[in-house]
């Protein structure tokens, strides 16, 4: 076995392959993985987006936006009713610049409560998503 890590090029079930040899298989769980991370052939970020952690959600957010993926703009979407003022904010200013629009113009801000964010949020989500795509985010647990 190689001593040299290979890159994960950020999908659980490419990493998944190489964690045994980089830990030793010290506290090494693919059962764990499998729970955290269902859909393994997506990248990471996704299962991130659903973690208990707000900071680990922002920086799910935030790699999301850099990659400019709009694939997961149903996910994204929904970042900007996260409980977290912060990452509301956040996830506001990335979908303001991955969309070029200003999300203000369509009645959502994100200091808004869950009650007032949830029209705005319809509206955008009817607006911006595809009819299939308008159903749900992805299923990751």
């Amino acid at each position: 076995r190689s001593k040299t890590p290979t890159p994960i090029a950020g999908k659980p079930a490419v990493a998944a392959r190489h964690f045994e040899d980089w830990y030793q298989a010290a506290n090494f769980s693919l059962r764990k993985i499998a729970d955290n991370y269902p859909h393994r052939d997506q990248p990471a970020a996704y299962g991130w987006l659903k973690s208990e952690y707000e900071s680990v959600r922002l920086v799910a957010v935030g790699a999301m936006f850099r990659e400019n993926d709009r694939t997961a703009l149903p996910d994204l979407l929904e970042a900007l009713d996260d409980p977290y003022l912060l990452n509301r904010q956040f996830a506001r200013k990335g979908v303001e610049r991955m969309l070029n629009l200003r999300l203000i113009d369509h009645g959502y801000r994100f200091y808004m409560t869950p009650e007032e964010r949830r029209q705005p949020l319809t509206d955008l989500r009817k607006l911006l998503l595809p009819a299939k795509a308008n159903i749900a985010p992805t299923n990751i647990k």
